[in-house]
């Protein structure tokens, strides 16, 4: 019973990790060029 909880956890963390990876690769994508824009229109 332990180890079953042990997994779920682990699964749980791979899931997060996971999802805040393809946040930070979606943010990538989509923030990145405007926020580089914005500072070059500025200059």
């Amino acid at each position: 019973m332990e180890d079953y909880h042990v997994v779920k956890f682990m699964q749980i963390q791979q899931h997060e990790l996971g999802f805040l990876l393809s946040t930070m690769v979606i943010w990538e994508i989509l923030y990145r060029p405007t926020y580089r824009s914005m500072c070059f229109s500025i200059y």
